[in-house]
């Protein structure tokens, strides 16, 4: 028998109408396991050193959401991490993306260029937050160079759906500059100083206790 001829039988045979169903080329996905690694943002050309993400909230927002908070706990155990971290605790984070002119060319989609005003560039460790759905992602660089444009995408954050990709709400960059630490022969100097200022201060001591005593 022809195959051309078999199901024309079978429909004969049995009396059940075989319906064609069009299958999809592609199927959508929802993802649940979003990381901060699926997206993408560069500066100078260069990627980032490590990332943070997705965080539930808004890195503008109050209490442990704020990035700004996060990059000043001493907590680190609340900025999780992807990569190789900074080490967060020899800075003072600051938001600087109005003092820096910090741009993006496409406000609203997944993916764009971002630049500083012109004459501002980044000569510090910097980060990036993308923020999009009902979270963010922070991308970490541990310095550049005169750094003052770069890109962005944001499929390292999720839609409500779980999904990747969402609309970009904003993009914000925080600067660092480094904590004043104690030279060593100023530690040197300072302890030197306290153990002179604890001897005098029993050499006296004693002075007076004798001198009561013989009074």
């Amino acid at each position: 028998m022809k195959f051309t001829s078999f199901f024309p039988a079978l429909v004969a045979a049995t009396g059940v109408a075989l319906v064609a169903t069009a299958i999809p080329a592609t199927a959508a996905q929802v993802t649940t396991a979003v990381s901060c690694t699926g997206g993408s943002v560069t500066a100078g050309g260069n990627g980032y050193s490590s990332c943070s993400g997705p965080v539930s909230g808004n890195n503008r927002g109050a209490g442990t959401d704020n990035l700004q908070f996060r990059l000043n706990s001493n907590n680190l155990s609340l900025l999780p991490q992807a990569g190789t971290a900074l080490d967060f605790t020899k800075y003072t984070w600051a938001l600087a993306t109005t003092s820096l002119g910090f741009d993006n060319t496409n406000d609203g989609g997944t993916s764009g260029k971002w630049s500083l005003a012109a004459g501002k560039s980044v000569n510090a460790p910097f980060v990036i937050a993308v923020k999009g759905g009902p979270d963010y992602s922070a991308y970490f660089f541990n310095a550049g160079s005169n750094i003052t444009s770069g890109t962005w995408n944001t499929f390292g954050i999720v839609k409500g759906n779980g999904s990747p990709g969402p609309g970009l709400s904003h993009l914000d960059i925080y600067t660092a500059t480094a904590k004043d630490v104690p030279e060593p022969l100023s530690i040197l100097g300072t302890g030197v100083a306290f153990g002179f200022g604890g001897i005098l201060k029993r050499k006296y001591g004693k002075k007076a206790n004798q001198e009561q005593a013989s009074a």
